[in-house]
């Protein structure tokens, strides 16, 4: 059932630690919020809505995030300052009844501000994905709640003789390969963020890699099979530095790539693949972008579309670079 009361969550929480009482609405595109009762306008994405105030102990409203034709609805953003943060129910009870007689029932008279954004995506046919890990779980063994998928390729010395590969998916949050980081972002980057390394206990054919001097090429990312109606020019857009520990170093290199992969000729790329580089960032957020082609003749063959970021690396060296809002959509 769509209409969901949280009963356990009242404002009162959020009136000890945010000492406010207004609601901000920030509907994303794909949809809107209506509060149920009529007392208030709808919301619509793009629109500067009016603060809902709350002033008394009477306030019991319900918000519902509706998503436009073609759109769903997936979970309310987590983020400071922001209610119901990865709640996946449509409909959000606010009240504040439980205020009654308590310590904090002075803050209903004070001005702070506090948000309730829903998060929509298109059902099709274009592929639109975002995550920015605040969802995650970081005490899981693995990235399996964002369908994350990991794998290695193996090579030579030389960086170029090719060994062999194998697949790791769901991607770890461990150790190695990959994990969820925390608190090393800014107010855009909100608690927690994706960080990419080697795998530095990689035992391919029975030897360590990185003691052999072998290249370790670690691939974390999202994968879609294609089909023609999936066509269009897609921009992967995405935050990312360098971590606080074991980042990234030369001759250790990493990159951010959108490709395509053909499972009838051996998943070799289809046509260029299309990287950003990460080698050259600092500890600074930066927001890169990859602009990606994508034909209805390649989307109709039956092929993979890959996008995600890759570490190369050997004899140790650190590797390790951090990712952000991560977004895969049709370009506007």
């Amino acid at each position: 059932m769509n209409h969901r009361y949280l009963k356990a969550i009242t404002i009162t929480t959020v009136c000890m630690l945010l000492a406010g009482c207004f609601v901000r609405l920030i509907p994303t595109p794909g949809g809107k919020v209506i509060v149920e009762s009529g007392n208030y306008p709808d919301c619509l994405a793009g629109e500067t809505c009016d603060d809902i105030e709350i002033s008394d102990l009477f306030f019991d409203e319900d918000f519902t995030a509706v998503p436009d034709e073609g759109f769903e609805f997936i979970r309310w953003v987590r983020a400071d300052r922001y209610f119901f943060g990865c709640r996946t129910d449509e409909t959000l009870r606010l009240y504040t009844s439980d205020l009654e007689g308590t310590k904090i029932e002075q803050y209903l008279f004070t001005d702070d501000v506090f948000f309730m954004q829903p998060l929509f995506r298109s059902t099709g046919p274009d592929i639109d994905y975002s995550t920015d890990f605040e969802c995650d779980d970081i005490t899981a063994p693995n990235l399996g709640a964002e369908n994350w998928r990991a794998f290695l390729n193996i090579f030579e010395a030389d960086g170029t003789t090719y060994v062999g590969g194998y697949d790791v998916s769901p991607a770890p949050n461990g150790e190695q390969i990959s994990n969820i980081a925390g608190r090393q972002g800014g107010p855009e980057q909100g608690r927690l963020h994706l960080n990419v390394f080697s795998n530095y206990e990689s035992a391919f054919n029975g030897i360590n890699q990185h003691e052999q001097g072998q290249f370790v090429e670690v691939n974390v990312f999202q994968e879609f099979r294609l089909k023609a109606e999936n066509a269009g020019t897609y921009t992967l857009t995405f935050d990312a530095r360098l971590p606080e520990v074991a980042a990234l170093t030369e001759p250790a290199t990493a990159y951010a790539f959108v490709k395509v992969l053909d499972p009838g000729n051996g998943f070799l790329p289809v046509g260029e693949v299309a990287t950003s580089n990460a080698s050259d960032l600092g500890t600074e957020w930066e927001t890169r972008k990859i602009v990606f082609e994508l034909t209805e003749e390649v989307a109709g063959s039956g092929t993979i579309l890959q996008f995600g970021f890759t570490s190369l690396a050997t004899n140790f060296d650190g590797s390790g670079v951090l990712y952000d809002n991560v977004s895969f959509k049709i370009s506007e």
